[in-house]
Protein backbone atom coordinates (compact mmCIF):
# COMPACT_ATOMS: atom_id res chain seq x y z
CA UNK A 1 0.00 0.00 0.00
CA UNK A 2 1.51 3.37 -0.91
CA UNK A 3 0.50 6.43 1.24
CA UNK A 4 0.53 9.90 -0.72
CA UNK A 5 0.40 12.75 1.41
CA UNK A 6 -0.71 16.04 -0.24
CA UNK A 7 -0.54 19.15 1.16
CA UNK A 8 -3.48 21.60 0.65
CA UNK A 9 -3.19 25.64 0.43
CA UNK A 10 -5.89 27.99 -0.09
CA UNK A 11 -4.54 31.65 -2.19
CA UNK A 12 -6.84 34.39 -2.50
CA UNK A 13 -6.77 35.75 -6.43
CA UNK A 14 -8.22 38.39 -7.55
CA UNK A 15 -10.37 37.31 -11.14
CA UNK A 16 -9.68 40.22 -13.42
CA UNK A 17 -5.80 41.47 -12.46
CA UNK A 18 -4.93 37.68 -11.75
CA UNK A 19 -2.92 38.96 -8.62
CA UNK A 20 -2.73 37.21 -5.33
CA UNK A 21 -4.16 38.64 -2.16
CA UNK A 22 -0.77 39.70 0.55
CA UNK A 23 -0.90 40.94 3.67
CA UNK A 24 -3.81 43.35 2.61
CA UNK A 25 -2.51 44.06 -0.33
CA UNK A 26 -2.12 42.53 -4.21
CA UNK A 27 1.15 40.95 -5.59
CA UNK A 28 1.97 39.30 -9.10
CA UNK A 29 3.79 36.45 -7.72
CA UNK A 30 2.46 33.25 -6.33
CA UNK A 31 5.28 32.81 -3.97
CA UNK A 32 4.13 35.60 -1.92
CA UNK A 33 1.08 35.08 -1.62
CA UNK A 34 -0.98 34.44 1.49
CA UNK A 35 -1.68 30.87 2.13
CA UNK A 36 -4.80 29.98 4.20
CA UNK A 37 -4.78 26.22 5.79
CA UNK A 38 -8.72 25.95 4.69
CA UNK A 39 -11.32 27.58 2.90
CA UNK A 40 -12.62 29.14 6.09
CA UNK A 41 -9.60 31.18 7.00
CA UNK A 42 -9.22 32.02 3.02
CA UNK A 43 -13.11 33.37 3.38
CA UNK A 44 -11.97 35.42 6.56
CA UNK A 45 -9.60 37.16 5.35
CA UNK A 46 -11.86 38.02 2.23
CA UNK A 47 -14.33 39.42 4.52
CA UNK A 48 -11.70 40.99 6.95
CA UNK A 49 -10.30 43.03 3.95
CA UNK A 50 -13.60 43.75 2.30
CA UNK A 51 -12.55 41.60 -1.45
CA UNK A 52 -14.77 41.39 -4.00
CA UNK A 53 -14.18 39.53 -7.43
CA UNK A 54 -12.19 36.98 -5.96
CA UNK A 55 -11.66 33.26 -6.57
CA UNK A 56 -10.10 30.78 -4.04
CA UNK A 57 -6.76 28.98 -5.35
CA UNK A 58 -6.72 25.11 -4.13
CA UNK A 59 -2.97 24.28 -4.77
CA UNK A 60 -2.33 20.39 -3.69
CA UNK A 61 0.04 17.69 -4.71
CA UNK A 62 3.11 16.04 -3.30
CA UNK A 63 6.35 17.39 -4.33
CA UNK A 64 7.74 20.56 -5.21
CA UNK A 65 7.05 21.42 -8.95
CA UNK A 66 4.18 18.91 -9.70
CA UNK A 67 1.73 21.23 -7.85
CA UNK A 68 -1.77 21.30 -9.12
CA UNK A 69 -4.65 24.03 -8.70
CA UNK A 70 -8.14 24.23 -8.72
CA UNK A 71 -9.95 27.58 -9.13
CA UNK A 72 -13.12 28.31 -7.14
CA UNK A 73 -14.93 31.30 -8.03
CA UNK A 74 -16.23 33.19 -4.90
CA UNK A 75 -19.56 35.13 -6.23
CA UNK A 76 -19.79 38.45 -4.57
CA UNK A 77 -23.23 37.96 -3.52
CA UNK A 78 -21.47 35.49 -0.97
CA UNK A 79 -19.32 37.93 0.08
CA UNK A 80 -21.81 40.53 0.58
CA UNK A 81 -24.45 38.19 2.19
CA UNK A 82 -21.75 36.97 4.93
CA UNK A 83 -20.43 40.65 5.42
CA UNK A 84 -24.06 41.33 6.15
CA UNK A 85 -24.54 38.40 8.75
CA UNK A 86 -21.54 38.88 10.69
CA UNK A 87 -22.66 42.30 11.10
CA UNK A 88 -26.39 41.86 12.65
Amino acid sequence: MVLILWRLNYLVQNVKTREYFHQGWWTEEPSLADIFQDAGEAMAACLQHHLAEVELILQFGSETGRIQTMHLHVPDQLLRSLSRSLND
